[in-house]
């Protein structure tokens, strides 16, 4: 008896401590630390003042893919090793900078989706585009612009 009365002390403080580890583990092992807006190639950095500069920059993250930028508006921008983005993500009640967009999707936008707006934009890896609008339609666009399908 006094053997279960043992195991079932003890038992909470095992659950506690998995917990703990579980909790712990770092599912971004692969960045390689915080790093300041000068450390971003000069093409993000253009590209940062150009579109995003009244935003204010939460954090940058280096990876070995990239760079990550999170604004203090929910909004994040990952760029490839060279500078170029590769995928924005407006924060909520925010959008997508239309300046941003190709003028073929933007043209087929604002024909088809007038009263929508972006709220992410990702690049293909085959360099086409994947754009979700405020009413979660996710939608499929050729290197050309050209509308493919929906995702």
């Amino acid at each position: 008896m006094k053997m279960i009365r043992k195991l079932f002390l003890l038992l909470p403080a095992i659950m506690l401590s998995l917990c703990i580890v579980a909790c712990n583990d770092d599912d971004d092992d692969d960045f390689a630390g915080v790093k300041n807006f000068n450390d971003l190639p000069r093409q993000a950095q253009a590209f940062l003042n150009d579109y995003f500069s009244t935003y204010n920059i939460s954090s940058i993250t280096m990876s070995d893919n990239g760079y990550e930028v999170n604004f203090d508006n929910g909004t994040e921008v990952d760029f490839n090793a060279q500078g170029i983005w590769t995928d924005i993500d407006a924060g909520l009640g925010y959008y997508v900078p239309f300046e941003i967009v190709p003028l073929g999707i933007s043209s087929y936008l604002s024909t088809n989706f007038p009263t929508q707006n972006i709220t992410e934009i990702s690049r293909t890896v085959t360099g086409g585009y994947i754009v979700e609008l405020t009413n979660d339609a996710e939608l499929i666009f050729d290197i050309n612009g050209d509308f493919l399908g929906y995702d």
